[in-house]
């Protein structure tokens, strides 16, 4: 009995999140309709690229994290803790991050 009490909790939390992941692309399709513009030029040209070289085109994604001590902003990795830059604002941070690891993206979660 427990057995099917659990597994029908884990399918409507999957049902949920499911629908959640749906109602957040939706949001922000309507709220943020540059940005998702520009994702999906994005991931049309990798797309591209995939089919005129034959083989996918891998990208190492970084999710950063940002704390800010004494008017300088230090950025982590938000998986590993690694240190990536620092600088003055965010645009000096992500430059100083793309010279330190040029094969890698960065991107910052804005609503954390």
């Amino acid at each position: 009995m427990d057995f099917f009490i659990i597994t029908g909790l884990i399918l409507i939390g999957f049902l949920i999140g499911w629908h959640l992941r749906a109602f957040t692309i939706m949001k922000n399709m309507v709220d943020k309709p540059d940005e998702m513009i520009k994702l999906l030029t994005q991931l049309k040209e990798l797309s591209e690229q995939e089919e005129r070289f034959g083989e996918p085109v891998t990208v190492e994604l970084i999710e950063l994290e940002l704390e800010t001590h004494s008017d300088t902003l230090y950025a982590y990795d938000k998986l590993t803790g690694q240190f990536i830059a620092q600088g003055s604002n965010e645009q000096e941070l992500l430059e100083s991050a793309k010279k330190r690891f040029p094969d890698k993206k960065f991107w910052k979660n804005n609503s954390n």
